[in-house]
């Protein structure tokens, strides 16, 4: 069993397992019921270090993704950019975005990159207050940034999708700060 160890903690107690590794055929690490609220937990402390994996998990993630794009993909991803400029509810806005997300992920066609990017989506969402979305341009502006490094994927520009990815992080981060102010 795989244990998280939590060095800022004064006693440093391990935590539950949170992945399993099973042996034979079909086997492999496998998470444990309670690893992605226990990830998030431990990584709402280290969210500087987080934000820095996921860019560099994120950048290789658009490099894969744009070399290995195919007609089929790119017609799903735009089908799913189409989708999330049609719904106006924040929640919904959500979920749409994650479906893209997920689909952007499967297209580098790598199952442990597209876990990382999930989890640290997960995680960034988890972190960010719903508070810091009432400000309706910031919301635009962070959906086109977005919306671009679908875009750029689709083109075969993985440099121009890991700028926009960088400038949306870059915004977020600023945002968060100014909300915790």
């Amino acid at each position: 069993m795989a244990w998280v160890r939590h060095a800022s903690d004064k006693q440093c107690a391990y935590s539950k397992p949170v992945a399993q590794m099973r042996r034979g055929a079909g086997g492999g690490l496998f998470a444990t019921d309670s690893s992605l609220s226990q990830v998030v937990n431990f990584s709402r402390r280290r969210d500087r270090g987080v934000r820095r994996g996921f860019q560099i998990s994120s950048n290789l993630m658009y490099r894969l993704a744009a070399e290995r794009m195919t007609v089929a993909g790119a017609r799903h991803l735009t089908d799913l950019l189409n989708l999330s400029h049609s719904v106006d509810d924040p929640i919904e806005t959500s979920v749409k975005a994650a479906e893209r997300e997920f689909a952007l992920a499967e297209m580098a066609r790598n199952p442990f990159l597209t876990m990382v990017h999930m989890v640290a989506v997960r995680f960034l969402t988890n972190l960010v207050p719903f508070e810091l979305m009432t400000d309706e341009r910031r919301v635009q502006r962070a959906k086109r940034q977005m919306n671009q490094v679908v875009r750029n994927v689709i083109a075969g520009d993985a440099a121009a999708a890991q700028r926009h990815s960088a400038a949306f992080n870059t915004e977020m981060v600023k945002r968060l700060r100014e909300w915790r102010a």
